[in-house]
């Protein structure tokens, strides 16, 4: 089945009206069958030549934009986070097994183990659920440890790795959850409450404990001595950093719109963006992306193309937003100002032509006139849709924007061509009908704008709006020229007007 869309440039950076005009972004989903091991991933990331790393249920996928290739860990791990040092290293943490990878003597990048390097006390280990890099090492977290790998020359390319040189923390029940936040280590113990390293030693944070027991997605600096704590079941709060003690340290919810919609959808991973936004990826209802306020901007799920609304994690890189599915891997041009709109918007047959009048897009298709409704245009909890206007179910061909005098008052009118005729689109809704042509394409003229020229089946004509009686009138004085369907019409600065058929450019002196 062939599918219809329709394709629109939007400059929303440079006007604010477009701000409104919601449809879906570009995106490219890839499917299990593209890159052909297990359907489900877990975290992404790009090494510094532009090669993206999936974390896949069967080791690491590499993907450099033509073809995946498959990195095996031991055991066939699956892999559950990622992370970067400054010198473009990736660290790997899977399920018993963590360590990083490199090039090997053909310039394949393998996978290296660290965790075999542990004691073998600490050698007994589940996932690790987040691999974190930090000035003072790589901590890899799971649920029952939380190790740091001590390398020297951090600043180097040639990295010398020393062996056994990992410092281990062990959690009261388990590690819930791990962050970096203003270069500080913190962590969620199920036991105790959120903790964080100083001097090598994990210190309850002043009222930390509100966090025990419930899984909190991540972390973010808010203000001066308060964190941005976001949770699955409470949303967004705020909570009072390290040990300062005041009346408000325990969480408060940050009063926003959007705390309903991440409690109720089960939001799962949190980007920043580079421009300071945010982008939530849920189980339930896809990726929201928001302000640095948590003002909604977009939302992007299944009814966007997405193969479902459950996303593990997103991450950002060069205009780019990779998302991580259940299912697929999709790569969404979020900095692109090209928007979709297809048959779930709207837009479910051939649109013939598009023209924006009164700050609305108005589309000409084979059963009528629609409009992009932004008038409902609440938040970006839904795409915006176009609108059929009543009373017109035909073959549309054409628009014209015809300046217009009444009562001494200029303006501007909306102007439709159709198979039955040129009618006028007023206030939303088909007006009055004033030729019965079948008419193809319409030209208001900029030198004599009360004149109309129309390109019909068979011939072209114009009309003129009679000032006396406020109508549009055909010019009886102008003699049709019979010719073939006239589809293109233009007038040129000395008053001349040119128009062609599939066989013949004329010239009409008006």
């Amino acid at each position: 089945m062939k599918k219809i869309y329709l394709l629109i440039l939007l400059l929303s950076l440079l006007t604010p009206i477009f701000s409104q005009e919601m449809g879906k972004p570009l995106m490219r989903v890839y499917s299990i069958d593209e890159y052909n091991w297990h359907p489900q991933n877990w975290a992404a990331i790009q090494d510094n030549r532009g090669v993206m790393y999936f974390a896949n249920g069967l080791g690491v996928l590499e993907f450099d934009g033509i073809e995946w290739r498959k990195i095996i860990v031991p055991n066939t791990t699956i892999i559950r986070s990622f992370a970067k040092d400054t010198c473009g290293r990736i660290y790997v943490g899977g399920a018993g097994e963590f360590g990083y990878l490199a090039p090997d003597e053909l310039g394949d990048m393998k996978y290296f183990s660290l965790s075999n390097e542990l004691d073998t006390a600490y050698q007994y280990f589940n996932d690790i659920w987040f691999t974190i890099y930090s000035p003072d090492g790589i901590y890899f977290c799971s649920r029952k440890y939380l190790f740091r790998y001590n390398y020297h020359n951090a600043k180097k390319k040639d990295q010398q790795y020393q062996k056994n040189s990992f410092t281990v923390w062990e959690a009261g029940i388990e590690f819930l959850d791990a962050y970096l936040v203003n270069n500080t280590i913190y962590v969620n113990d199920s036991k105790y409450g959120l903790k964080y390293l100083e001097n090598d030693s994990l210190i309850l944070v002043s009222n930390g404990e509100v966090f025990k027991d419930n899984i909190c997605r991540s972390i973010y600096s808010y203000a001066k001595n308060k964190l941005l704590a976001i949770f699955p079941l409470y949303g967004i709060q705020l909570f009072n950093s390290k040990n300062n003690i005041s009346s408000d340290s325990i969480l408060v919810e940050y009063k926003i719109g959007i705390n309903s919609f991440l409690k109720e959808k089960s939001m799962y991973k949190i980007t920043k963006l580079p421009n300071g936004n945010f982008v939530f990826a849920t189980e339930k209802g896809g990726v929201l992306i928001t302000t640095e306020k948590f003002e909604p901007i977009q939302l992007i799920d299944k009814n966007a193309g997405l193969t479902s609304n459950a996303c593990r994690y997103s991450y950002y890189s060069d205009g780019i937003l990779w998302l991580v599915m259940d299912d697929a891997i999709v790569s969404v041009e979020l900095d692109s100002p090209f928007k979709i709109w297809d048959e779930n918007l709207g837009v479910n047959t051939s649109v013939s032509n598009l023209v924006r009048f009164n700050k609305k897009i108005y589309i000409s298709t084979v059963d009528g006139v629609y409009y992009l409704d932004t008038t409902k245009f609440i938040n970006a909890f839904s795409q915006n849709s176009f609108v059929k206007i009543p009373g017109l179910d035909e073959l549309c061909w054409c628009f014209s924007v015809v300046e217009t005098e009444e009562n001494n008052k200029r303006g501007k009118s909306l102007f439709v061509g159709t198979i039955s005729g040129v009618y006028e689109i007023k206030n939303g809704k088909i007006g009055n009908k004033i030729s019965d042509e079948y008419t193809l394409t319409l030209l208001n003229s900029k030198i004599s704008p009360n004149i109309l020229f129309i390109g019909y089946l068979g011939g072209f004509s114009y009309m003129y709006k009679n000032k006396k009686n406020n109508k549009w009138e055909k010019n009886e004085n102008f003699i049709d020229i019979e010719t073939n369907n006239i589809r293109t019409i233009c007038e040129d600065n000395d008053s001349n007007i040119w128009f062609s058929d599939y066989k013949y450019i004329y010239k009409a002196l008006v």
